[in-house]
């Protein structure tokens, strides 16, 4: 019996022993599992790191199957884009002058404007070309629309027939459409006739916005559809800040007013308050600007 209890107890202290053993050798090979893959992550954000040194940046890539427009409006419109950016420039540390570097630093700002932006330099662009199409003859097979474009541009720069109707043309089209201009009738203006509604209206149709501007585009929400906005209209002298100040560019814009009153009329003697009751009323419109 003695033997017996003997023989139980040392069969559990050996297999005591022999799961204290197990259980250390599992907790090791945890621990050292652990430790391999955390080297192995570790091993793979350095190789990352280190390969990113030397890998060109994926943006720069051109891959050998895809299709390059080799176009000329392709090209030139490649050259404008390297013509603006500034290469010099980490476009992480400054993005705006990366892009537009360049293009700031070869820019002169005309003496007839007051700043100058991409978007004017492509409407003078526009522009030459509409010159260059309006300059040439019409073709039989052209739309009505352009063959009055180019009649209507013909006579703009027809200075022969302009110097011979004199100002009489321009008189004739400001009472006719415009119902007359006080400065110039003096004590036949009749102001009772005067409707400030139809006057707006009839600007509108020759472009000319003087207190508010109305247009069709495109909704910015659904472009499927067009909508009606309305907005300011325009000054004499373009931006409003030229108003706040009397400077000689106000003293220029109102003796340019009284110059062209003179020249229509041939009276030297225009009075400066209406001058001065026009150039105060846009200064007006113009501090509500914004």
């Amino acid at each position: 019996m003695a033997n017996t209890i003997v023989n139980s107890i040392e069969d559990f202290d050996n297999s005591r022993q022999k799961l204290f053993k197990l259980k250390w050798f599992v907790v090791s090979l945890v621990i050292i599992t652990s430790l391999f893959v955390i080297a192995t992550i570790v091993l793979a954000i350095l190789f990352g790191i280190e390969r990113n040194k030397t890998k060109p940046d994926p943006l720069f890539i051109v891959n050998n199957t895809d299709e390059i427009c080799s176009s000329s409006y392709c090209i030139k419109a490649a050259n404008t884009f390297l013509e603006s950016i500034d290469e010099t420039v980490d476009p992480c540390e400054n993005f705006y002058q990366f892009t537009c570097g360049t293009w700031i630093k070869n820019t002169r700002i005309p003496e007839d404007s007051s700043d100058r932006n991409r978007f004017e330099t492509l409407q003078t662009e526009v522009t030459y070309d509409v010159i260059d199409i309006l300059s040439t003859p019409s073709s039989i097979n052209e739309t009505i629309s352009v063959i009055n474009a180019r009649k209507l541009y013909a006579s703009c720069i027809d200075e022969e027939t302009i110097e011979k109707n004199d100002v009489n043309e321009i008189l004739s089209l400001i009472d006719r459409e415009f119902g007359g201009w006080p400065i110039l009738q003096e004590s036949i203006w009749n102001e009772s006739k005067f409707d400030l509604i139809d006057l707006l209206v009839t600007l509108s149709q020759y472009n000319s916005f003087p207190l508010f501007n109305v247009v069709t585009d495109i909704d910015e929400k659904n472009s499927s559809i067009y909508c009606i906005y309305m907005g300011q209209g325009s000054l004499g002298l373009f931006d409003r800040s030229y108003y706040i100040n009397e400077s000689e560019i106000t003293r220029s814009y109102r003796q340019f007013i009284k110059g062209i009153a003179m020249a229509f009329t041939n009276n030297t003697s225009i009075n400066d308050a209406d001058v001065n009751e026009i150039f105060e009323f846009e200064k007006a419109i113009a501090e509500v600007f914004v």
